[in-house]
């Protein structure tokens, strides 16, 4: 793969969350910028959480292209893992390691290798390509979030 761009900017969204997250006063941690959202503190969690659920989502296109991976309701995830009791300083940092280690990973990669698909319940056919915009996207989205509460 030689999208420099993909690769660093997947890279970047977890230097960036960082880099917010010590910016922020404590106090905001719990603080909603809208009901329907999560908070700062329950963000950052949900980034850290879902991470290693992406990467396994990728992995599967690789291991068994063709098969089918779940979509996960976000809202009860962030019950079922207590995300309102995480620590946004080590949510950074954990989301940082395991995203260099995503990135390791999608270098690795051939180019046959990302056009291997899986079907997501939700989304439809998503190829190893399709994936990797997506965690681009989803780390945007809530980057933006994140950036309300400065």
């Amino acid at each position: 793969m030689t999208n420099y761009y993909l690769l660093s900017s997947l890279e970047a969204g977890a230097v960036i969350v960082e880099r917010i997250v010590g910016r922020i006063d404590d106090a905001k941690y719990d603080v909603r910028t809208d009901p329907e959202r999560f908070s700062f503190r329950e963000a950052v969690a949900h980034i850290s959480d879902w991470e290693p659920i992406l990467f396994g989502r990728l992995k599967a296109a690789l291991d068994n292209p063709g098969s089918t991976v779940q979509g996960i309701d976000e809202g009860q995830r962030a019950l079922d893992m207590s995300y309102a009791k995480t620590d946004p300083l080590a949510e950074a940092r954990r989301f940082a390691e395991l995203r260099r280690e995503t990135v390791q990973w999608l270098r690795d990669r051939t180019a046959d290798e990302w056009r291997l698909e899986v079907t997501h319940t939700e989304k439809g056919r998503m190829s190893l390509f399709d994936q990797a915009v997506t965690l681009l996207g989803h780390d945007t989205y809530h980057i933006e979030h994140l950036t309300q509460y400065l």
